[in-house]
């Protein structure tokens, strides 16, 4: 006899909604599918916002922590499709990737670097855009020749902006000991080029300007969408909700799951379930009769 799962009302939500997602998904209706998506991020979206007042509260103003809450809902529609509503609660499997977000934000953007270190990590930090422009995988000595700096300069700028925000030089140096083999620049070429199409597919022109500017190519981090919105003249809300937009278009691309994500996240075997309480039929018929009819 099949072992019954308890689930908690929350697990029954989400349980149901994915359930419905996967039926819409495989009628290709992105539209109906992305509603339940967002409705299932309101679900959860109070928890997120009581953790972020939690962990960045006293070092944020309201306009840093919207940019907060935008980063945790990408991470949200990322993992959903990873979550499984019959093994844990939607809280306990998200809460550890919302803290990843609030932390990496303090990080980037509130934790700060000696005046020598961060011209030392500017240096760097143009030194490695230069060569990724060129082409060129740098390495140790190259980024020494080039800044003026000595290797144990470099390498202490690099362990010092491990905790702080200066670029990412401490990620891009993790390429410098390493020249890509063949086959790896290879593998690199293809993924630019599949996600270089998806982006064409997904997006009109003004999307992908938008796009464009939050990647921000040329510059150490991410455009700030009051950045964007000042550069633009659209309204702040109307830039994030459109970056968003294509994200979520993105992250439902037939041919990027295809190159980076080979897993199919409904493909487990539904175990029955049983419900906590004489209530479950109740409110499942009333979550199908607010969330998919007309």
């Amino acid at each position: 006899m099949d072992e019954k799962v308890t689930l908690t009302k929350e697990q029954q939500v989400f349980f149901l909604c994915m359930k419905k997602m996967k039926m819409l998904e495989d009628e290709g209706n992105i539209i109906e599918f992305n509603k339940i998506r967002f409705f299932l991020w309101e679900k959860i979206k109070l928890f997120a916002k009581k953790e972020m007042f939690r962990m960045a509260g006293n070092y944020t103003t309201a306009e840093e922590r919207m940019d907060i809450e935008q980063d945790m809902a990408l991470i949200f529609f990322e993992k959903l499709p990873f979550y499984d509503p019959l093994r844990t609660t939607p809280t306990t499997y998200f809460v550890r990737y919302f803290r990843e977000q609030i932390s990496k934000y303090l990080r980037n953007n509130k934790a700060h670097l000696t005046q020598y270190d961060a011209n030392n990590a500017r240096k760097i930090s143009a030194a490695i855009a230069e060569y990724n422009q060129c082409g060129i995988q740098y390495t140790l000595d190259m980024l020494s020749t080039r800044t003026g700096l000595t290797q144990k300069v470099i390498k202490s700028t690099i362990q010092y902006s491990a905790n702080a925000k200066l670029a990412s030089v401490e990620e891009a140096y993790s390429l410098c000991a390493k020249e890509l083999t063949p086959e790896e620049t290879i593998e690199k070429k293809e993924r630019e080029e599949t996600l270089y199409r998806a982006i064409e597919r997904n997006t009109n022109p003004e999307e992908l300007r938008l796009l464009s500017l939050r990647i921000n190519v040329n510059g150490r981090k991410e455009m700030p969408f009051d950045k964007i919105a000042e550069c633009t003249g659209i309204p702040i809300r109307e830039v994030k909700a459109t970056i968003n937009r294509v994200i979520c278009r993105l992250n439902q691309d037939t041919e990027l799951r295809k190159q980076f994500r080979n897993h199919n996240p409904y493909s487990c075997v539904v175990k029955p379930i049983s419900l906590q309480d004489t209530a479950g039929d109740i409110i499942q018929d009333q979550m199908l009769e607010s969330l998919f009819q007309a």
